[in-house]
C-alpha cells in the first residue's frame, strides 16, 4: 500500500484527519511530534513499514555473511608454511593454517612430472604426502630393500608453527610403513631467508642446506649437479650420511629424524637444544647421623666396646676373632666396695681376703687419727 500525504484538518487524541491531494478524508494514526492544522504530513501504511525493515534485516545478514565467507576464503588461502621434500624428485606445497594445501609446485623435472600425476591442492598435507609418496614408489624413486634418503624442510610464515617437523616426520614415515619402503628420513626447519636464498639459487630449501653443510666439509657442488641427484646416490658418492651431517652441523635446531625401519614402528630422534647437559649422576648415598662414630652419652660406644666390636670384624680369612675377657680388677677403691651374691670355692676364699685388708685398713687408719 502505497504512502499517503495530505493537509491536517483536524485532530484527535490519537489520531488525525486529512485532506489529500485527490479530495479525500483520511483519517490516520497521529504522527510523532507537534502536529497542527494545516501541516502537511506523509503517513506510511504498516505493511510497507516492515517490509522495509524486513529488507534492510536481510540486507544486514547478507553483508554480515559475505564477509565471513570472504574471510574464510582469504584465510584458507593464507599460507602458514611451505613444506618441501626431496627424493629425487622435488616438491614444495604451501600449506594454510588448517594443514590443507593451497598451493604445491615441482622443484625440478622429476617434481613436475610427480605432481602432474597427483592433485594434492585442497587436500589434507597428510594426504598430499602420503599420494606423493605412493606415486614415488610407484615410479621407483623409492624401492624396496633399497638404500631410500628422504629430506623435507618446513618454513614457516610469520612465525606460525603449522606444521611441526615431527608432524611431517610422522605423516612421511606411517605411509613409508604403508607401502613397505624402508628410508632414512630427515626433517629440518628452514628459516625464510634460507628458502629466499635457495629459490634464487635454483634449488629446494633443504638441498640448499645440504649444498652448505657438504661446503663446510670441503665438498663443493654445483647446484645444477645437486639439483638433479637423488638424496641415496649424494651418500654413496659423496660418502656421509644425512641424518649425522644435518644433526652435526646444527646441534640445537628443531631437527627430527627417523632411523628408517618400518617393521619397528615409527622413531624418532629429536635433538636436544643447547646448553642441555647429560643426566646428573645419582647423588651420594648420606650415612646416617653417629653411624661409626662414637656418640657422647652413650653407653655402648665405650671404648671397650668399639675396641670389643672392632676385634669382630672379619679378617682375611673369613673367621671371626673373638674380642680378648678382660677381668674385673683384683681391688676395688676405698668406699667402692662391691657385693658379690653367693661366693665360693676360690673365689669366696679371695672375697675373704680382700674383706679383711679393707678392714685392716680401715682400723689402721682410725688408730691413727685418734
Amino acid at each position: 500500500m502505497p504512502a499517503v500525504s495530505g493537509m491536517v484538518v483536524q485532530i484527535d487524541r490519537h489520531t488525525c484527519i486529512i485532506l489529500t491531494p485527490d479530495g479525500d478524508l483520511r483519517k490516520i494514526p497521529l504522527p510523532a511530534g507537534n502536529v497542527c492544522l494545516g501541516q502537511e504530513v506523509v503517513y506510511t501504511p504498516p505493511g510497507r513499514r516492515l517490509l522495509r525493515h524486513l529488507a534492510l534485516v536481510a540486507a544486514s545478514v547478507l553483508i554480515l555473511l559475505g564477509g565471513f565467507l570472504f574471510y574464510r576464503v582469504q584465510n584458507a588461502r593464507a599460507v602458514a608454511a611451505y613444506v618441501s621434500m626431496d627424493i629425487n624428485p622435488s616438491v614444495e606445497v604451501a600449506v594454510n593454517y588448517r594443514q590443507y594445501v593451497c598451493r604445491a609446485r615441482g622443484l625440478n623435472a622429476d617434481g613436475d612430472a610427480l605432481l602432474s600425476r597427483v592433485a594434492v591442492v585442497g587436500r589434507p598435507l597428510a594426504g598430499a604426502l602420503a599420494d606423493l609418496i605412493r606415486t614415488a614408489a610407484a615410479d621407483h624413486y623409492l624401492q624396496a630393500g633399497g638404500s631410500n634418503v628422504i629430506l623435507a624442510t618446513v618454513t614457516p610464515v610469520a612465525n606460525r608453527a603449522v606444521p611441526s617437523t615431527r608432524d611431517v616426520l610422522q605423516y612421511i614415515d606411517q605411509n613409508l610403513q604403508t607401502v613397505g619402503i624402508n628410508a632414512e628420513v630427515v626433517v629440518d626447519r628452514a628459516a625464510p631467508e634460507v628458502r629466499q636464498k635457495a629459490q634464487q639459487a635454483g634449488l629446494s630449501p633443504g638441498r640448499y642446506l645440504l649444498q652448505e653443510y657438504l661446503a663446510r666439509r670441503g665438498i663443493n657442488l654445483r647446484a645444477d649437479e645437486l639439483k638433479q641427484t637423488g638424496m641415496s646416490a649424494l651418500e654413496r658418492e659423496k660418502h656421509f650420511k644425512l641424518s649425522d651431517l644435518f644433526a652435526a652441523a646444527a646441534p640445537g635446531r628443531d631437527l627430527s629424524v627417523s632411523t628408517g625401519t618400518p617393521s619397528a614402528g615409527v622413531r624418532i630422534t629429536t635433538l636436544p637444544s643447547p646448553g642441555s647437559g647429560a643426566a646428573a649422576p645419582p647423588a651420594a648415598r648420606s650415612e646416617p647421623p653417629g653411624r661409626g662414630k662414637a656418640v657422647p652419652g652413650k653407653a655402648e660406644n665405650a671404648p671397650g666396646i668399639l675396641k670389643k666390636k672392632a676385634a669382630q670384624v672379619p679378617g682375611e680369612t673369613g673367621q671371626i676373632t673373638p674380642a680378648p675377657v678382660v677381668d674385673a680388677p683384683a681391688v676395688f677403691p676405698p668406699g667402692r666396695e662391691k657385693s658379690r651374691q653367693n661366693p665360693s670355692g676360690q673365689n669366696k676364699e679371695k672375697h675373704d681376703k680382700e674383706k679383711l685388708f679393707w678392714r685392716q685398713n680401715r682400723q689402721g687408719k682410725n688408730d691413727a687419727d685418734s
